[in-house]
């Protein structure tokens, strides 16, 4: 109890040498490689155990479940918190001449780099579907595609039957 009452001193020597080893040990953790170390491994052990990963899972399905709750609501607290910094950034950004030229220059510079790298993009995409079997690409085309598959794969069969009809004809008409 002692210690306690000298630490709520702001002048107390306890306090002082408190907030001096406190001050040390964070100087320790933010520039020693050693403890960024150790604490990367006790990290990396912590989120390998399936507990605490169903524990963080849960925590962030939560998370989801009452955003999206709140924002169902026709009064969402969310929303009235967000609603107005939007408001306005997108005000300043309507009338920062500045700040849209700033803008351009970064989707231009990442367009750029999208396209530096396409050919690794293209590469990616490829084998992640090439790995797919073709139970599962299916599944995926109709979950994305949903019920518009269905006139796909009709309109797919009328324009598919028109296209041989013509050649057809052609190849009768001028054999």
């Amino acid at each position: 109890m002692e210690l306690l009452d000298a630490l709520r001193r702001p002048e107390s020597e306890s306090r002082a040498k408190f907030r001096e080893v406190l001050a040390a040990t964070v100087n320790e953790l933010l520039n020693s490689t050693e403890q960024r170390e150790k604490i990367n491994t006790a990290m990396k052990r912590l989120l390998a155990h399936s507990e605490a990963q169903a524990w963080m899972r849960s925590v962030w399905d939560e998370i989801c479940r009452t955003t999206l709750d709140d924002l169902a609501q026709p009064s969402s607290r969310l929303r009235a918190v967000l609603e107005r910094p939007i408001s306005i950034v997108a005000q300043a950004l309507a009338t920062d001449a500045v700040m849209q030229r700033h803008i351009d220059e970064v989707v231009e510079h990442l367009a750029h780099s999208a396209i530096a790298w396409r050919g690794e993009i293209g590469s990616f995409v490829a084998e992640v579907v090439r790995s797919w079997d073709t139970r599962t690409l299916s599944d995926r085309l109709e979950l994305v595609v949903g019920s518009d598959l269905q006139y796909i794969r009709m309109n797919g069969t009328i324009v598919g039957a028109l296209a041989g009809c013509v050649i057809f004809t052609l190849a009768w008409l001028l054999g």
